[in-house]
């Protein structure tokens, strides 16, 4: 949907797995975030207790471009190998 500044766009996802579905209450995660053109950043990210998952809102500004692909992931953050704990989401963005 649309952003809180002009221009820009919301992306809210519901990650979930067993994975996720195993991290306990307080879990520390780390949203690593890509966009191939413009800006993402990371606005809100938290266990989904309807689900049993994680929620993740992205904002994304194309700073003028067209065409974008953006990336997220969901990693432990609790060790410093940042395992992974869900798939990568993709997502084609066009004007």
């Amino acid at each position: 949907g649309a952003g809180t500044a002009p221009g820009t766009r919301v992306f809210v996802l519901d990650f979930q797995g067993e994975a996720v579905k195993a991290l306990p209450a307080g879990a520390k995660t780390l949203v690593e975030l890509g966009t191939s053109a413009g800006r993402v950043a990371e606005g809100y990210s938290a266990p989904n207790p309807e689900t049993g998952g994680w929620r993740i809102s992205i904002a994304f500004d194309p700073a003028g471009a067209d065409v974008a692909e953006l990336r997220c992931v969901l990693r432990d953050a609790r060790d410093d190998r940042r395992a992974a704990l869900s798939e990568t989401w993709l997502y084609r963005w066009t004007a």
